[in-house]
């Protein structure tokens, strides 16, 4: 492992800034800005087109927010320096969801485990 693979990963993590000709530095974070969203708003986090970093003067290895509204609108926000808070009801709707979900496919696994047992057991000589 190198200095240069270690300030590579540093720079890709949004860790460190480096400029050629000038010493690498920590980055200093700014400080968030938090959006407030619409029941009908989706949030998604992923990493930014080369165009969209320089467009938002975006450091290496910093992840965007977009926000596609109810209209097919979307907007982007560098994730280091904007924010988004669920509403504390919304929240109770995703665990809901959640547990909802995993009620469904424990039941289906459910559903598969005794399609299996029916169809291989007596294959092998097994019994459930």
């Amino acid at each position: 492992m190198s200095v240069r693979w270690v300030l590579d990963v540093l720079r890709h993590e949004g860790l460190i800034v480096t400029e050629r000709g000038s010493p690498a530095r920590i980055r200093q974070l700014p400080e968030r800005t938090f959006l407030e969203l619409a029941d009908t708003d989706h949030l998604v986090a992923r990493m930014p087109t080369r165009g969209e970093a320089l467009r938002l003067r975006m450091p290496t290895g910093v992840p965007l927010l977009g926000v596609r509204h109810a209209d097919g609108t979307t907007q982007t926000f560098p994730a280091d320096r904007f924010g988004a808070h669920l509403d504390p009801d919304m929240s109770d709707e995703v665990v809901a969801l959640r547990s909802e979900h995993r009620a469904r496919v424990e039941a289906e696994l459910g559903r598969t485990i005794e399609v299996a047992r029916s169809n291989l057991f007596p294959l092998h000589g097994l019994t459930a």
